[in-house]
């Protein structure tokens, strides 16, 4: 599983979606999967 950028709405921008909805995800990722790795390119 992967969780990559995320393309959002202008209306939604800076109101806290981004994050909750990682936080979802991240939280699904360890409890089916039990593990999660993190990684960014050198350019970042």
């Amino acid at each position: 599983m992967e969780i990559g950028h995320t393309w959002l709405s202008q209306s939604v921008q800076r109101t806290g979606v981004n994050t909750e909805a990682k936080y979802l995800l991240l939280g699904y990722a360890l409890k089916y999967y039990r593990r999660y790795v993190y990684s960014s390119p050198p350019t970042n």
